[in-house]
């Protein structure tokens, strides 16, 4: 598809300039990074090159395509609780506005269910992650996290994940301070637009990597995953 967007663009450019009367030579059509807004290089271009009747150089740089990544969440609000194991407090967090709060001593646990968006690029690997902030103020530390889901196509039957993915990542020494908690890469076998994920999320609060002394609280969890997008800026280190 990329090829095809890329030709489609040459065909164009070479097609303006013959009906404009002049004689071109077509050199090369190739990768290059160079294109540059300010201090930035965007990246993939393609670089397409040709000679003109005079025997001039000539070369322009296109932005072709990236792979662009979406964020797809669910509120933790709307969440579930599992009735079979300790859950997280349902309460005020501040100025009014309510959410879980997962505790610092126990391993609690909440349920959501998501689909992989329309845009998802089939076979491509995916990742979830979910957003946490801690209650009370310390220094950096350690919680631990983990996450096991469950999925089906749209008309097919719920089977396990090939991964079960438990983390252990650092929160911020400010109070309500966000951190984006990234769980394990997933390789993608299987998985298409429309997937429907069932899932639970933990915060292991009794594990002695977790070292975190309050309260946790989780505000959304979902999945980061690339799209089948043309010509749109790759915005890296997201």
């Amino acid at each position: 598809m990329v090829k095809k967007s890329i030709l489609v663009t040459v065909l164009l450019a070479a097609g303006a300039l013959l009906a404009s009367g002049a004689a071109i030579v077509l050199n090369s059509i190739g990768a290059t990074n160079d294109l540059q807004l300010g201090s930035t290089f965007i990246r993939p271009t393609t670089r397409i090159t040709w000679t003109s009747a005079t025997g001039t150089n000539l070369y322009v740089t296109l932005l072709t395509h990236g792979i662009v990544y979406e964020d797809h969440n669910v509120s933790l609000i709307s969440a579930r609780v599992n009735p079979v194991t300790s859950k997280p407090d349902y309460g005020v967090i501040r100025d009014g506005r309510f959410g879980y709060l997962f505790d610092a001593s126990s391993t609690e646990t909440a349920s959501f269910s998501l689909e992989m968006p329309h845009a998802y690029a089939r076979g491509s690997a995916f990742q979830f992650h979910a957003h946490a902030y801690p209650k009370d103020g310390s220094t950096s530390t350690r919680v631990v996290l983990s996450l096991s889901c469950v999925s089906s196509t749209p008309d097919g039957v719920m089977d396990a994940l090939s991964t079960t993915s438990t983390i252990t990542e650092y929160v911020s020494g400010t109070a309500f301070k966000g951190s984006m908690m990234n769980f394990a890469t997933n390789t993608a076998t299987g998985i298409v637009e429309s997937q429907q994920f069932s899932c639970s999320l933990s915060r292991q609060g009794d594990h002695e990597n977790d070292t975190y002394g309050d309260d946790l609280w989780i505000t959304t969890v979902g999945i980061h995953y690339p799209t089948n997008k043309f010509g749109t800026l790759n915005l890296l280190g997201h």
